[in-house]
């Protein structure tokens, strides 16, 4: 399709900036009617992993998990899941069977990923954290495994390769606490409805619920309606009683939005 709109005269801009396919007649007329559909179902997406793309990091997780698996993700929290699968298998720390085509977890792989998980909610007001005190969530033999995957780096202060990492790690965390601490206590204040830097945490987290995220969103409805609403349109996840969800979520709102109630 970029081609086709290129040829046309159109810049790379252009086709990713597009309202519709017949912002830029020269292209349009280029194009099919299945090109177009095409387009529209992608481009402006914000469920799409196209979206992704434009961040070089995500970028080469696209690529490396779509070159390894043969195939592409649903959502981020599943590419997150798949990379950070292959880096595990190259540390030996995850095998795939070659029957079933089903991956297996050593014990020490799955003991990595947890302690991952709480260093980084652990860092979740710093950028750093010292080497004794991952050392000490890790031990010496995950702390050597964590650096040589390249999920961490740095020297006696550590950090996660990537914030988007760090981030995917601390929605493990969640997911691991069964979303605990509550919601509430996170975004909480008197300015409650600002945005406290967990946001792409809580879209990674509705992604790791891939099949239905409504247990986040619930978690959410209590206390930040627009990253629910969010991890509803951009987390790639499904829910599966949409209407039904919405509904709840509008008769816990609604008393709050007209300042017939505040929230706890």
């Amino acid at each position: 399709m970029l081609a086709k709109w290129q040829s046309a005269g159109a810049t790379e801009e252009e086709f990713w900036s597009a309202s519709d396919p017949q912002d830029h007649k020269e292209a349009y007329g280029k194009t099919s009617g299945e090109d177009d559909a095409l387009w529209r179902r992608h481009v402006p997406n914000p469920r799409s992993l196209l979206k992704l793309a434009g961040n070089p990091f995500m970028l080469t997780m696209l690529y490396q998990v779509r070159v390894r698996e043969g195939s592409l993700p649903k959502n981020r929290g599943e590419l997150f899941d798949r990379f950070i699968r292959r880096l595990l298998s190259r540390e030996g720390l995850l095998a795939r069977d070659t029957q079933t085509g089903e991956w297996h977890m050593h014990p020490a792989g799955q003991k990595l990923l947890d302690g991952l998980a709480a260093v980084a909610w652990g860092m979740r007001t710093s950028t750093v954290v010292l080497k004794t005190a991952a050392g000490a969530v890790l031990g010496v033999g995950g702390l050597k495994k964590a650096l040589d995957s390249t999920i961490l780096e740095g020297g006696d202060e550590l950090r996660f390769r990537h914030q988007l990492l760090q981030e995917y790690f601390m929605a493990r965390e969640l997911r691991r606490m069964g979303l605990q601490p509550p919601a509430r206590e996170l975004w909480r204040g008197p300015k409650w409805w600002e945005r406290n830097g967990l946001e792409e945490t809580a879209v990674l987290l509705a992604g790791l619920y891939s099949e239905d995220c409504t247990p986040v969103i619930r978690w959410l409805g209590e206390a930040q309606p627009e990253v629910a609403a969010q991890c509803i349109a951009e987390s790639g996840a499904e829910v599966l009683d949409q209407a039904g969800l919405l509904g709840e979520m509008q008769r816990l709102w609604q008393p709050r939005l007209l300042g017939e109630a505040e929230p706890e």
